[in-house]
């Protein structure tokens, strides 16, 4: 507290003033909230018991360390990993102390490693960064109608069950267990497409068979060209539009073969970008998620299930993934191709 107050508060003590009185005529001089009729009374208190001086007594203990920030410095050079423990231990101080010294007179944040899905190089990023504007400019001139005939699809192993991980607990209480996931866990394998304005296909893989590109060119293309013609039907005359990432069974020459013999446009997709195909960032993450809320005994409920969900989005929410694909796009080309931080 400041000693020009201290004497205000002193002299209303010698003048008799009640303490709630002096806090309001200190407060109406020198601003709102410089001081609590508390915070009179404590200075009261002392000047009855005999207390003359106004600085802040002497106290006892061990003087306050100074912590050499070159030292964390050094230390965060060699190893720009080290956790603050690490640091304090180094340094034979408190763990506290260096967490101050790194916050406030450093001004750093702890920021986690992210996962990323390749180490791309400088020609995959301009790779990536190409293939994103060829993409983002053709799906840009679509007109709203015109994005039922974009379609996009990708395949995905689901379980039949996915176990939420925690529970509102008593403080007694034992959480539940999770089983791990072996290679004999049930699930199937689902390819799945949609476009703006829905789900389009959802097949399914028959247990003991292969995805592989014969799978690919004769139940998968067919179904899609299908259903998909039946989709736009009423919505646009805009020739199918095929995307999908470029796994093997993707980009095989049969493939690329019975695209074009079924008339079907195809979109090249960037290298190495789950992060700009929807069915990664949105419908297979999205199709999981809800199975949380189901339990699952059978390949036939889990199969049923899957188009249950799908057939429930709403139609707006297919609408804003075709636009956050858009913007994810953009900002893969913002950023020289790399993986942005924020989509």
């Amino acid at each position: 507290m400041d000693l020009e107050i201290r004497s205000v508060i002193h002299y209303f003590f010698l003048n008799g003033h009640s303490a709630t009185t002096s806090a309001d005529l200190i407060n109406a001089t020198y601003g709102a909230g410089t001081i609590t009729s508390n915070g009179v009374k404590y200075w009261y208190k002392q000047f009855k018991e005999g207390r003359t001086h106004l600085e802040d007594a002497s106290r006892s203990g061990k003087p306050s360390l100074k912590i050499d920030t070159g030292a964390v410095v050094s230390i965060l050079d060699e190893y720009p990993f080290a956790s603050a423990r690490f640091i304090a231990q180094q340094l034979h101080v408190s763990c506290g102390k260096i967490i101050k010294v790194l916050k406030l007179e450093l001004g750093l944040t702890k920021k986690y490693a992210r996962w990323v899905p390749h180490f791309l190089t400088d020609e995959q990023k301009k790779l990536r960064m190409e293939l994103s504007k060829a993409l983002l400019i053709k799906l840009s001139k679509l007109k709203e109608c015109q994005r039922a005939a974009v379609i996009t699809g990708d395949e995905s192993w689901i379980y039949l069950n996915y176990p939420n991980e925690s529970k509102w607990c008593t403080e007694d209480e034992v959480p539940p267990d999770i089983e791990k996931r072996m290679i004999y866990t049930k699930k199937l394998m689902f390819f799945c497409s949609f476009s703006a304005y829905g789900i389009v296909s959802i097949d399914v893989l028959p247990e003991n068979s292969k995805f592989n590109s014969t799978y690919m060119c004769d139940v998968i293309l067919p179904h899609l060209k299908e259903r998909g013609e039946a989709h736009i039907t009423g919505k646009t005359k805009h020739c199918l539009t095929l995307h999908m990432d470029n796994a093997k069974v993707h980009t095989a020459k049969m493939t690329i073969a019975k695209i074009k013999e079924l008339g079907l446009k195809k979109l090249d997709h960037p290298p190495y970008s789950p992060d700009i195909s929807p069915c990664d960032f949105f419908l297979f993450g999205y199709i999981k998620s809800e199975l949380r809320n189901y339990k699952i005994s059978s390949t036939y409920e889990l199969d049923k299930t899957v188009r249950q969900i799908c057939e429930k989005i709403d139609i707006n929410i297919w609408k804003n993934v075709f636009e956050s694909w858009l913007k994810r796009l953009d900002a893969v080309i913002s950023c020289g191709g790399d993986y942005p931080y924020i989509y």
